[in-house]
């Protein structure tokens, strides 16, 4: 009977729910914005940059809203 108790404390302990990231991610809108860029899709990468520059503007992350910047702009040079 103390194995089945173990077996069950042993399972619920890996069972326990993971953290799930938001879909509303600087990494989500990034991900897009490469494979639009990819596909020669610039307008929608142009549009997913701009997502994660509003983004970090929200969460105020200075940091990553400046390399979101770089990134427009690499995409603007590339055009």
């Amino acid at each position: 009977m103390n194995y089945f108790w173990a077996f069950i404390l042993f399972f619920s302990i890996l069972m326990h729910a993971q953290k799930k990231e938001p879909l509303d991610s600087l990494s989500f809108y990034t991900g897009l914005a490469q494979s639009s860029i990819a596909k020669n899709h610039y307008k929608n990468a142009i549009d997913y940059t701009q997502k994660a520059i509003n983004y970090s503007e929200s969460k105020q992350d200075s940091y990553h809203k400046a390399v979101q910047i770089f990134h427009l702009g690499k995409i603007y040079y590339d055009l």
